[in-house]
């Protein structure tokens, strides 16, 4: 009596069962004299198909039969797997592994790329500002360059003079004069975050007062 034909649900699950078993051990495949034998039993065999798959595990032979993991699905099979080598087996292991660091190595070379192309665009938006005219914290460190400590420091002191949030203690302004800049200014810009964000909280709550 012959076989049923098996399912569409059977034939995937079938072929994702040999695959994964395929890919896990290295993704190892058949001389030409094996997939010649393999592929002549199944010609021979009647459960082959007109569409060279098995009537069996709905499977492409021509496909399967190349794969050294694969195993005839009649009963006894009619071909068994084909056991790797030691030196085969080393072979795919080194190539996995070389595979696997060269996907890193491209990863981080990508993400190095990324890196650099948005410090350029960051860096040609400053330099446009400064094109226009505009002189300002987001600025200083480029409108700056090759400025002497002292001129450096002068500028600092102007823009957070022209800051209307500005609320710097006498201490913070005595910094700048002795040249403490960077602890002042980071001062500043934390107390200038710490505003946004009170403002922003003002907002939420006025709009959320509106909605009832």
């Amino acid at each position: 009596m012959k076989p049923k034909k098996p399912s569409i649900f059977k034939m995937v699950q079938s072929f994702v069962k040999e695959s994964v078993e395929f890919v896990k051990k290295g993704a190892p495949v058949c001389s030409k004299e094996e997939y010649q034998e393999r592929i002549s039993i199944c010609m021979s065999c009647e459960h082959f198909t007109e569409k060279q798959k098995c009537g069996l595990c709905g499977c492409n032979m021509q496909v399967k039969t190349g794969w050294k993991t694969s195993e005839c699905a009649d009963n006894p099979p009619r071909w068994n797997k084909l056991v790797l080598s030691d030196k085969e087996q080393q072979l795919l292991d080194d190539a996995a592994e070389a595979e696997k660091k060269a996907l890193l190595e491209d990863t981080a070379e990508k993400q190095k790329r990324m890196e650099v192309a948005q410090k350029t665009s960051k860096e040609k938006e400053i330099l446009d500002k400064i094109e226009r005219g505009e002189r300002s914290f987001a600025t200083l460190k480029m409108h700056t360059a090759g400025w002497s400590k002292q001129d450096y420091n002068e500028e600092v002191h102007r823009l957070l003079k022209e800051e209307d949030d500005t609320d710097m203690s006498p201490e913070e302004l005595a910094d700048i004069e002795r040249g403490k800049h960077e602890a002042a200014l980071r001062s500043q810009l934390e107390f200038r975050e710490k505003k946004l964000l009170e403002r922003k909280k003002l907002d939420d709550d006025y709009k959320n007062a509106s909605k009832k």
